[in-house]
């Protein structure tokens, strides 16, 4: 089981962390095939796409049935068997299990039942036993950070066709709600990303901005890091690279106390860049990540209207019934 922390804790100077200037020398001490694998996602130029077929994935799907069977600690994920057995057994949601451990059966298996342990966690057994839409963020801080959008999906994919989200800190402000709002965003924006079949089988790409506005103090928590990147890991997602725009010392603190809590794996994933939030998109090109859909705050031509795009996610739900 994964342990979350709740306590809030502001930006400090002793905070475990890794400087940016050590990734190069961390990567290089990675065997050549990881070192390898790692470009590969970095730049989207893998072929690593597994070819599906009706028949693999009812293989597959089958093989994955056998290996939750065999998984004696699953409560949570029981009870879903109870109270959702048609969205818990369906096709379609065990499917984002497999993809995101690349076919990986024993992985995903396990995945899917510590996603039902912390989902229950996080949002509450009144709301955990379904498909989480929009309207799951439905308390005051919730759509407090909802409409701040400091995690928001991107419309457009890479030329590589993984989905992209972004992290802009200015958007956050954790002085109006808990932490646990934002962990609750964080799971409402992967799911609408996994929407997208293509995003499933080929990943996310992250854009993270940490500059910070003035009441940076109040508006970081690194328990609120560490639980995010521990949620990584039960989500149905593969994040395949990680672009930071780093601007002052401030933002650096804060991302190398990130790069201690997200893992080898993810830091040899990390694409550190020295720029202001607003030049980033300069620095994107050569990653197979275009202006056009990279947002303006952060230097693209792509004008996102996040407010218009919240109401249409609402009157979707409210069509679904």
């Amino acid at each position: 089981a994964l342990h979350y922390t709740n306590t809030a804790m502001a930006l400090s100077y002793t905070e475990p962390r890794i400087e940016p200037e050590r990734l190069q020398e961390e990567y290089d001490s990675l065997p050549h095939q990881e070192r390898e694998q790692a470009q590969h996602d970095k730049f989207g130029t893998g072929d690593e796409t597994i070819i599906e077929s009706p028949q693999s994935n009812r293989d597959a799907l089958e093989r994955l049935e056998g290996a939750l069977e065999h998984i004696p600690a699953k409560e949570a994920y029981e009870v879903a068997q109870i109270m959702c057995p048609d969205y818990v057994n369906s096709n379609k949601f065990r499917l984002l299990f497999l993809r995101s451990e690349r076919f990986d059966i024993q992985a995903a298996a396990e995945k899917l039942v510590l996603y039902w342990d912390r989902k229950v966690e996080l949002f509450g057994p009144e709301r955990a036993f379904r498909k989480i839409s929009i309207e799951d963020l439905d308390n005051e801080e919730d759509v407090v950070a909802l409409e701040k959008g400091g995690i928001r999906a991107l419309p457009f994919t890479d030329s590589a066709g993984r989905a992209l989200a972004m992290s802009y800190r200015a958007y956050w402000d954790l002085r109006k709600h808990h932490d646990s709002s934002m962990l609750r965003l964080a799971w409402y924006v992967a799911h609408e990303v996994l929407e997208n079949v293509d995003a499933q089988r080929n990943g996310i790409v992250m854009l993270v901005a940490n500059g910070l506005p003035a009441y940076a103090n109040a508006n970081y928590n690194a328990k609120l890091m560490r639980n995010l990147w521990k949620d990584r890991v039960v989500l149905p997602v593969r994040i395949q690279a990680i672009h930071v725009g780093i601007e002052n010392e401030i933002a650096k603190l804060v991302l190398s106390t990130n790069l201690f809590a997200s893992g080898p794996r993810m830091r040899a994933r990390h694409c550190v860049h020295s720029a202001k939030h607003s030049e980033l998109a300069e620095k994107l090109e050569p990653y197979g990540i275009s202006e056009d859909v990279i947002p303006v705050e952060f230097g693209g031509t792509l004008d996102y209207n996040y407010e218009s795009h919240l109401e249409v996610r609402r009157q979707m739900r409210i069509n679904e019934g």
